[in-house]
Parts: C-alpha cells; sequence; structure tokens
C-alpha cells in the first residue's frame, strides 16, 4: 500500500476526489469540494487513517436513492460506518 498524503483525499459527502486544497487563516488546511462546492475537512478511516472514503450521498457523481449503511475506504478496504451528516451539522 502506498503513503497516504494529504493530497489524497475525497469529500466526505460525495466521495468525490475533484477537491482543491486551501490554506485558512489560523495555518490548517481545508478543502474544497467541486461537486458540492462546499468547504470540508477530511474524514479519516480509523483503521489505516487515510481520506480516500466513499461518500455516502452520491458516488462517481449520482445520487444514492437509498444511503448505504457503510461505505468503503479505498486505500485498505475496510468498510466503515457511513456518516449521517457527512459535514458535521
Amino acid at each position: 500500500m502506498s503513503a497516504i498524503t494529504e493530497d489524497r483525499v475525497h469529500c466526505p459527502a460525495r466521495g468525490s476526489a475533484d477537491v482543491d486544497r486551501r490554506s485558512r487563516p489560523d495555518g490548517r488546511r481545508t478543502h474544497d469540494c467541486h461537486r458540492c462546492s462546499r468547504a470540508f475537512e477530511p474524514r479519516r478511516c480509523p483503521h489505516c487513517g487515510g481520506a480516500r472514503i466513499e461518500g455516502p450521498i452520491a458516488v462517481s457523481g449520482a445520487p444514492y436513492e437509498t444511503p448505504p449503511a457503510t461505505v468503503g475506504c479505498w486505500d485498505c478496504g475496510a468498510n466503515i460506518p457511513a456518516l449521517r451528516e457527512p459535514y458535521g451539522g
């Protein structure tokens, strides 16, 4: 498995890799999703720490009819509980 880098991040809502990383005034980094037009902090896999997690709202740009109970980590393949509110409320 390749090393986890902050450049490999997926949107916590849509699972999209179409994101830009930017710095905040407090020195931390945040990301902007092009599909959602929202800023987010990456969700980390509890098994490997990767940030390439499938989203509970959509996959490949197509929304789910019924949100999944679990989503997969693209780095280690683990299934983890889907977030009900991907952006933290």
